[in-house]
């Protein structure tokens, strides 16, 4: 019974996405370290995530996932990071898609 009055006492409810993003952009290797550090402040990616991000430039072609749980007072959420990279003849192509 404690249990049962437990679980009537919590309330949930699913909050519309903050922010949902898909995008398809191109740079130069060159300038890709200086690109990295803005992408990873618009898309809130922590240090780790940023390093991964910066490997890109040293492959032929990737993909990454990135998953971080969100926790504010009387709200938990995730936010999810998906990108796919492609570096042809000096140019990165980042496909990435992003929720929270």
């Amino acid at each position: 019974a404690k249990a049962e009055e437990d679980l009537l006492r919590l309330r949930f409810s699913m909050d519309p996405l903050d922010h949902a993003t898909l995008e398809h952009v191109g740079y130069s290797v060159e300038i890709w370290p200086h690109v990295v550090p803005v992408l990873a402040k618009r898309l809130r990616l922590t240090a780790d995530e940023q390093d991964e991000l910066m490997l890109v430039s040293m492959r032929h072609s990737g993909q990454g996932y990135f998953q971080t749980p969100i926790s504010e007072p009387g709200r938990i959420g995730l936010r999810i990071t998906s990108y796919r990279t492609l570096n042809v003849d000096g140019e990165i192509d980042f496909v990435y898609g992003h929720i929270q």
